[in-house]
C-alpha cells in the first residue's frame, strides 16, 4: 500500500512538471533591448573651447545619458528612437602669463561658450556632428512669465528658471 501511495505521488509531481514546462515553453520569448552605437562630434565655432558636455534626452527633455570630456567627442549606446542631443563646449576662465618653466601669473578671463543641438531619430548605429556656436550669438526672444495659483492668484515671491536643454551658462 506504502509503495502504490509513492508510486502515485511521484507520478503526480511528474505530471504537475511536465504541465509546468508545456507552460513556460508557450510563453514568447522576450528579445533583449538592442542599442545603437551613437557617436557624436562636436565642430566649434572657434578653437577656444577646452572642455565639452555632450548630453543625450529623450523627446519629453528628461536626460538619459551625459558625458563631459576634453575631447570634442562622445558616444552612446540607445535604443531606437527620437533623441535630443546637445553639446557645450566652454573654455577655462583662469589663464596664466609670465615666463613658461620659470613662473607662471594666473589671471581670470571671462570663459567662452558654445553650443549646439541635434534633434535625431536613432534606429541604427550612427555618426553625427553638432556645430556649436558662441552663446552670445543665439537670437533671443522677449517672453512674459507669469507665475499664478489654480485659482488665478498671483504668486507673490515666486522663483522662475530656465536653463537651454543640456547646458548652462554664467
Amino acid at each position: 500500500m506504502n509503495k502504490l501511495k509513492s508510486n502515485s505521488r511521484f507520478s503526480a509531481i511528474v505530471f504537475i512538471s511536465s504541465l509546468a514546462v508545456l507552460a513556460l515553453s508557450s510563453l514568447p520569448l522576450t528579445r533583449a533591448a538592442s542599442y545603437n552605437n551613437v557617436q557624436i562630434y562636436i565642430q566649434t565655432a572657434s578653437n577656444l573651447p577646452d572642455h565639452f558636455t555632450v548630453s543625450a534626452f529623450n523627446m519629453s527633455g528628461y536626460l538619459l545619458a551625459s558625458c563631459q570630456t576634453q575631447y570634442p567627442a562622445a558616444s552612446f549606446e540607445l535604443p531606437d528612437g527620437q533623441y535630443i542631443f546637445a553639446a557645450t563646449g566652454y573654455s577655462a576662465g583662469i589663464q596664466g602669463s609670465g615666463v613658461p618653466g620659470i613662473y607662471t601669473v594666473p589671471y581670470y578671463v571671462a570663459p567662452v561658450s558654445e553650443y549646439g543641438y541635434s534633434v535625431e531619430q536613432i534606429s541604427a548605429s550612427t555618426t553625427l556632428t553638432i556645430l556649436t556656436q558662441n552663446v552670445t550669438s543665439f537670437p533671443t526672444s522677449t517672453i512674459t512669465i507669469k507665475v499664478t495659483y489654480a485659482n488665478g492668484t498671483a504668486a507673490e515671491g515666486a522663483s522662475v528658471s530656465a536653463s537651454v536643454l543640456g547646458s548652462w551658462y554664467y
